[in-house]
């Protein structure tokens, strides 16, 4: 140690010290240790409360700097609630009130002492309580029937309809969240493949990018290209599975009835199938907008490490020998 201060003339110190303006120290953080990420935002508040902003540009600030302030601490540690809290109070103070001041008035400014249910959509209410108003036919039954929780009222407006026969594939407990979401998405055809970009009007060649063959459409990108169809045999190859599959359909229908259960294999199935489809979303994206490429090869890698960082954090039996055979095939050993 007191050669490396003779090199380098750096001085001993002590925890807590502040690093690229989050504290540093040796054991979890307290509340006060948070001090500095209120104080920061308050700071910013003080200058924004002299000046005449709308809620449109308090809304912009807001977005633009409170939150990247929050989210630059988030990066380094988890947030306890109460200062996640906080921070939500100022923001709201500020939005409704332009200051550090209570918002608890905000409502009231715009009732002025009249009854919610009777009084009426003036020219003077902004455009966001109108709708408010509007929707008191449809709340007060629904109010009036004793639904008072945000939960309650939910159960009683929404939608319920028949599970899809493929949810399974896509929303399970071991699911990657942004890989299920492609998944899904192109489960009920919403990704903007070229095919819908065209009946839109916006491009006129809708050709996939992957092979340069044919149109781009949900069924080609995912299942009939060439390199959609190399991914999904050896995915499949990995995992022991040697099965010929004639449509996109038949692909669907097959997983749906056949991967059932919370094994390791079946895990790994699903897995690999939303990964896939991520993968190749991303490579088109790639393609169209960054002009870069990656072979299938390079593909394949991508999923398997999509596949093996999730299996690396869960809790494997690897006892089992056809559990532990099964993670070394996944993980390409």
């Amino acid at each position: 140690m007191e050669l490396i201060q003779q090199i380098t003339g750096f001085q001993p110190g002590t925890l807590p010290v502040r690093y690229l303006g989050v504290p540093l120290t040796s054991r979890k953080l307290s509340m006060k240790d948070y001090d500095p990420l209120i104080d920061s935002i308050k700071s910013k508040l003080s200058i924004w409360s002299c000046k005449y902003l709308s809620y449109a540009e308090r809304l912009e600030l807001i977005r633009a700097v409170l939150f990247s302030i929050a989210n630059y601490w988030c990066r380094q540690f988890l947030l306890p609630h109460s200062v996640i809290s906080k921070i939500e109070q100022l923001c709201c103070r500020f939005f409704w009130k332009g200051n550090d001041k209570s918002a608890t008035s905000a409502r009231a400014y715009v009732l002025k002492g009249k009854e919610l249910w009777q009084m009426e959509a003036g020219p003077s209410l902004s455009w966001s309580f109108r709708k408010i108003l509007k929707l008191r036919i449809e709340a007060h039954p629904i109010l009036h029937n004793g639904a008072l929780s945000v939960r309650q009222i939910w159960k009683e407006i929404r939608m319920k309809e028949d599970k899809v026969p493929w949810h399974s594939l896509i929303w399970f407990p071991q699911n990657i969240p942004k890989l299920s979401l492609i998944a899904w998405m192109a489960m009920i055809d919403r990704l903007p493949t070229c095919d819908r970009i065209q009946r839109m009007g916006i491009v006129s060649i809708g050709s996939c990018v992957l092979c340069n063959d044919t149109l781009e459409n949900r069924n080609h990108l995912f299942f009939e290209c060439p390199i959609a169809t190399q991914l999904r045999v050896q995915t499949l190859l990995l995992n022991g599975i040697n099965k010929t599959i004639s449509s996109w359909e038949d692909m669907i229908s097959w997983a749906s009835c056949t991967w059932k259960g919370k094994s390791l294999l079946i895990t790994i199935l699903k897995l690999a199938w939303s990964a896939t489809i991520y993968v190749l979303w991303e490579e088109r994206n790639r393609r169209i907008f960054k002009g870069c490429s990656r072979n299938t090869a390079e593909l394949l890698s991508s999923i398997k490490d999509y596949v093996g960082i999730k299996l690396r954090g869960g809790n494997i039996n690897r006892l089992d020998y056809v559990n532990s055979i099964q993670s070394l095939h996944c993980l390409g050993y």
